[in-house]
């Protein structure tokens, strides 16, 4: 972290996917909590301007419950951000997903249980739905509402100059 921050790095983004050991060894991504805090709190050390998380829901072994548990544990991190993405499970085209036994993937019931309950489990606890999950007070939130705000002047300003030909 130290020789990004001298390079002049000021964000990062720590691709968790999902804190559940056997979800983690399904897919060949184990890092446990503490070594994640670890790094989430050198990069903090160092100044980092934005500390991201991914997270990724319909993994092999992946249920409700367990997704729960991740999303406490992240929230402990307290990331600046987070990106929560679909496991879209596409055999036919990475041949790195025909390892994965089909029948350890949740039923697409599930997956849309956890979706919802991961939205509104961050809406609960302050962060915003942008696309990514932000806490209110962070400069994406802030970024986007000015750009729609500045979209929509930009629309009105055309607009006016087309009918005034």
């Amino acid at each position: 972290m130290k020789v990004m921050s001298e390079a002049g790095f000021n964000r990062v983004s720590f691709g968790i996917q999902d804190f559940n050991e056997k979800v983690q060894v399904a897919v060949h991504r184990v890092q446990p909590y503490s070594i994640t805090k670890d790094a989430m709190d050198l990069a903090r050390k160092y100044n980092m301007l934005s500390v991201n998380t991914d997270l990724i829901y319909g993994l092999p072994y992946q249920t409700f419950n367990s997704f729960k548990e991740t999303l406490n544990q992240v929230l402990t991190l307290n990331p600046d951000r987070l990106a929560v993405f679909n496991y879209a499970h596409v055999p036919w085209m990475k041949k790195s997903m025909r390892k994965i036994d089909e029948t350890t993937l949740p039923h697409p019931s599930e997956k849309l249980k956890i979706l919802k309950y991961t939205i509104d489990f961050f809406e609960g606890n302050g962060y915003k739905m942008v696309g990514n999950a932000v806490p209110p007070n962070l400069a994406y939130y802030l970024a986007k509402k000015i750009f729609e705000d500045l979209s929509t002047i930009y629309s009105e300003k055309v607009l006016k100059q087309i009918n005034a030909h």
